[in-house]
């Protein structure tokens, strides 16, 4: 019996190191220079807001992530940073065209490799984030409520939009 004890409480502890784990950053090989980079998730891009997901967009916006700073390392994963900042921007401001043309400028001013729809222009750029959206009907994704993150620029939103 009191193997079997002994056997339940390490298969317990197993099973919460295993949760813990998932919640890391993946690591993944950088086949340019052969070494192990972390590869941060980031729900990017947002779905083009439409009148069939903005009940969504108002009812679960503190049930999808937010990605303060201290989600990445304090050097390197610009453009990890750069997509997760148009997340914040997107949910924050309520204005979708401008958070994605705001990445897009930024973007293009880095040395790095452009994100493929900021490469396209007008409505093909909008319709080609829309397209890659992981989450257009901006579903809730996580259990627990996250805590707003401050925007950086100021907005005030009237909440009595989204009163249907």
């Amino acid at each position: 019996m009191a193997d079997k004890h002994l056997i339940e409480q390490s298969v317990s502890k197993f099973k919460d190191i295993l949760q813990k784990i998932q919640d890391y950053p993946t690591v993944e090989p950088d086949s340019a220079e052969h070494s192990i980079t972390p590869s941060y998730n980031i729900q990017f891009p947002l779905g083009r807001p439409s009148s069939t997901n903005l009940q969504a967009i108002c009812l679960y916006g503190d049930c999808r992530p937010r990605y303060p700073d201290s989600y990445f390392p304090a050097s390197s994963f610009g453009a990890m940073k750069r997509r997760a900042a148009a997340v914040n921007n997107a949910e924050s401001w309520f204005d979708w065209e401008l958070a994605v043309n705001s990445f897009c400028e930024e973007d293009a001013s880095i040395k790095d490799r452009v994100y493929h729809c900021c490469k396209l222009v007008g409505n093909e750029t909008l319709d080609c984030f829309q397209k890659d959206a992981p989450n257009p009907n901006y579903d809730p994704t996580q259990e627990v409520p996250l805590p707003p993150l401050p925007s950086a620029v100021p907005f005030n939103f009237d909440n009595s939009t989204c009163q249907g």
